[in-house]
C-alpha cells in the first residue's frame, strides 16, 4: 500500500536530486531516530518505491536542464490548481451520511498534488492558497488598481463574485 508519507518520501528524494535519502524521509515526516532506516527499507523492498525513483530518475536524466526545470506555464498552472482548491472536494458521504475524508488513493492527481502535508487528526493540510494568489499576481503582473507593490489581487476567469 502506498501511504501519503510514502508517496511524499518520493517527491523529497526527487527533489533533491536523489542525493540524501535521510533528508528525504524526515522531510516526509519520519522520525529522526528512524529516517535513515525508513528511506532504506522504502528504497530495497517497497516495489513501489522502487519503481516510482526509477521512473523519476530516467525522466530527469533524459531531459537537459533546461528540460528539467518547470516552464512558466506549468507554474502558472501549478498556482491555480492551488488557488481554486477546494477543501470540501477532499471528503464523500459515509455511510451514516457524515461527510468522511477521502482515502489518498481516492483522490484525483491535481487534489494530491494540493496537499503540503497532515495535521495531527489526519486531515490533509493544502498548501496556501493567498501565497498561491500571490505568486500569480507577480508572475502575471495583473494586480487591482492602486494596489500596493508587495499584495495584489487575481480574479481568476472562473471564480464569479456572489452577493
Amino acid at each position: 500500500m502506498t501511504t501519503q508519507r510514502i508517496r511524499r518520501f518520493v517527491d523529497e528524494y526527487e527533489a533533491n536530486g536523489f542525493a540524501d535519502q535521510k533528508k528525504a524521509a524526515l522531510a516526509a515526516g519520519y522520525a529522526q531516530k528512524s529516517a535513515a532506516a525508513a528511506a532504506r527499507r522504502l528504497l530495497t523492498h517497497n516495489a513501489w518505491v522502487i519503481k516510482e525513483v526509477e521512473r523519476r530518475r530516467g525522466k530527469a536524466g533524459g531531459q537537459s536542464g533546461e528540460e528539467a526545470c518547470a516552464g512558466l506555464d506549468e507554474v502558472i498552472c501549478l498556482l491555480s490548481e492551488i488557488a481554486r482548491a477546494n477543501y470540501c472536494s477532499f471528503f464523500e458521504e459515509g455511510e451514516d451520511g457524515a461527510p468522511r475524508l477521502k482515502s489518498f488513493d481516492r483522490l484525483t492527481d491535481s487534489q494530491q498534488r494540493q496537499i503540503k502535508g497532515t495535521d495531527k487528526a489526519g486531515y490533509p493540510v493544502l498548501h496556501d492558497k493567498l501565497a498561491a494568489i500571490r505568486l500569480l499576481a507577480d508572475l502575471c503582473g495583473k494586480r487591482a488598481e492602486g494596489e500596493p507593490e508587495a499584495g495584489g489581487v487575481v480574479v481568476l476567469p472562473e471564480v464569479e463574485a456572489r452577493a
